[in-house]
């Protein structure tokens, strides 16, 4: 077996663990699909998650973010409103905006957070060791994460990860989106992730909180 494919196993039993901490009900399991992570209505749901839902989840797993809270526009925000409001302005579900909190920076699982590490919460920018100015601070952070999906929709063609084309992952993993023949969009939600960060093990994170049942 590749490697990469037993440490993506791994990383999936392991994401499924902690991520099922969303829901107190008893759930089936779906079996993870590389090549169809979700469907564009799971990850286009602004309503996912209602602002209380974030803050009790948050809360319940000890986050730093259950207690952070930032001016936004003049008005101080906790992290959970800025989790809520972000995912209904773009329509995204605020279980992919805690999942990326927790890929990038542990921002869920952990019981301290550094200042840095809440700057470039979603590590929005960042590439070969610097980062851009304009999206420091954790609310810029997860609005340009949260909008860059809409990007990755509306200009699917001029990406390389597209659906029915098999591209190779930047940790050597073979990856063809899921293609439907009566809608190009249908499972367009595994291309959008993977143009986001191009590596098969942020994948299974990303399913186990995303297919979570509603909290509300």
């Amino acid at each position: 077996m590749k490697k990469g494919i037993t440490y993506l196993n791994q990383l999936g039993v392991l994401a499924a663990a902690f991520f099922v901490a969303l829901s107190p009900l008893a759930t089936t399991a779906r079996t993870f699909d590389p090549q169809n992570i979700f469907t564009d209505a799971e990850l286009f749901n602004g309503s996912a998650l209602s602002q209380a839902a974030v803050q009790v989840f948050l809360s319940r797993e000890n986050s730093p973010l259950a207690n952070y809270s930032q001016a936004v526009d003049g008005q101080t925000k906790t992290a959970a409103q800025m989790i809520w409001e972000v995912g209904q302005k773009y329509n995204v579900s605020q279980k992919f905006i805690l999942t990326t909190l927790e890929k990038e920076q542990a921002l869920v699982s952990r019981t301290s957070a550094t200042q840095k590490a809440l700057d470039w919460a979603t590590g929005y920018s960042c590439y070969g060791g610097t980062c851009k100015d304009k999206y420091q601070g954790f609310y810029n952070q997860i609005d340009a994460s949260a909008d860059t999906q809409r990007i990755y929709r509306d200009k699917a063609s001029q990406f390389s990860f597209r659906i029915g084309k098999t591209t190779t992952t930047y940790d050597g993993y073979p990856v063809t989106p899921a293609n439907q023949a009566t809608t190009r969009r249908q499972r367009a939600g595994t291309r959008h992730l993977t143009n986001f960060w191009r590596q098969q093990t942020v994948l299974a994170h990303l399913a186990s909180l995303l297919l979570s049942p509603k909290v509300s």
